[in-house]
């Protein structure tokens, strides 16, 4: 039986070589050839329903307790303490409905929470006992995103860097260095605060952030946000955060009010006892943080 031919040594080399540029050429002509065109042309999610994840973990500030138990920055100051971290996700819309549920760690703390809202009331889940609000969520997880401003302005130095999927889309990944809208720096440092959290915001301010923008192909949507400023702070002044957020198309989801619904206050003073009246005249205003926030009773 014949042996089969083998190609010469210097033959397949040559291959090898001219295969080269041709795959090169392949893997990067997905990349989008104009990064900032992209972000000036991409809009944020549409009204729901869609389906949502959001990831925050941030160092806040040191803070010694005072005779009370919480801090001179608040209430709350000696409650948390370490990284924090806080994940988060919802599928809905404000008004039909949303549904959802989120888990905080701090330092040894392990908090695990869900939530469901609708056009009327928004309801807490906290163990077996769920809390109403008295009042709509009244925020649109989808907007959220244009909290930071324009992308094309608050993104500097853009760079397509890759084609990924993002929950079955996909998307150019756009990265660059984030330059924050007026007042938005100022806005987190105050309720990081007000809550007893005090952060160093001043690698964000510098525009010494990373953050990365992923824009569906298809149809320009923006559909997942990461910023980052991991190394760019003292650890121990509470300036490291990172916020990501992914909103892709879902289903719609009917909300109806949970059974034996408590007020709002029983968890609050379970929790605080004396120390509610404090976080009272501590809190920031966290009305005109959600219309900051793209929310503020915008519907989803």
């Amino acid at each position: 039986m014949p042996r089969p031919s083998r190609l010469p040594a210097r033959a397949l080399l040559a291959l090898l070589i001219l295969a080269v540029p041709v795959l090169a050429a392949c893997g990067g002509s997905g990349l989008a050839e104009d990064p900032q065109a992209v972000l000036a042309e991409a809009t944020l999610p549409p009204p729901g329903p869609n389906a949502s994840k959001l990831s925050v973990e941030f160092t806040p500030g040191d803070a010694a307790p005072d005779a009370q138990g919480g801090t001179e920055d608040g209430p709350l100051g000696g409650l948390l303490g370490g990284p924090i971290q806080i994940e988060a996700t919802s599928e809905g819309d404000a008004e039909a409905g949303v549904t959802g549920d989120a888990k905080i760690t701090a330092g040894p703390a392990n908090i695990a929470l869900a939530f469901r809202a609708n056009g009327d009331d928004t309801w807490l889940q906290v163990g077996d006992q769920w809390y109403g609000l008295g009042q709509p969520l009244g925020i649109d997880f989808a907007g959220l995103g244009g909290a930071i401003g324009p992308l094309d302005e608050v993104v500097i130095d853009p760079k397509a860097t890759a084609v990924e999927d993002i929950e079955g889309v996909d998307c150019d990944r756009i990265d660059g260095r984030f330059n924050p809208a007026p007042g938005l720096t100022e806005q987190l440092q105050g309720a990081g605060e007000g809550l007893g959290l005090p952060l160093d915001l001043q690698g964000l301010a510098e525009a010494q952030a990373e953050i990365s923008v992923w824009v569906s192909k298809d149809d320009g949507v923006v559909r997942r946000i990461q910023l980052r400023t991991d190394g760019t702070a003292d650890q121990a002044a509470g300036g490291d955060i990172t916020i990501d957020l992914t909103v892709v198309p879902a289903e719609v989801v009917e909300v109806t009010a949970p059974a034996d619904a408590r007020p709002i206050t029983d968890l609050l003073i379970s929790l605080l006892g004396d120390q509610l009246g404090g976080l009272g005249e501590n809190l920031p205003d966290l009305g005109g943080l959600l219309d900051g926030l793209g929310g503020g009773g915008a519907s989803a």
